[in-house]
């Protein structure tokens, strides 16, 4: 779980957009903001830790066909 998400849950981000002056609407799309950011950020993570996955397993796998290749050529 993110930060923003665990803040949002426990009140402490509404507090201090309360402290903010500012319109309940204003107040309301600030929050939607963070929220989205905090959405875009968790994709971001996702992808990159996805590249870096397929990448550390690539050469394994290649070694794992080229045995299965040779065993079935005997």
């Amino acid at each position: 779980m993110s930060r923003i998400k665990a803040n949002v849950r426990s009140g402490e981000l509404n507090g201090r957009l309360d402290m903010i002056p500012m319109l309940t609407i204003q107040r309301t799309m600030a929050l939607n903001a963070l929220r989205d950011a905090d959405a875009i950020t968790d994709a971001i993570m996702w992808a990159i830790n996805g590249i870096k996955r397929l990448v550390a397993g690539t050469p394994s796998k290649r070694q794992a066909l080229k045995r299965t290749f040779k065993h079935n050529d005997a």
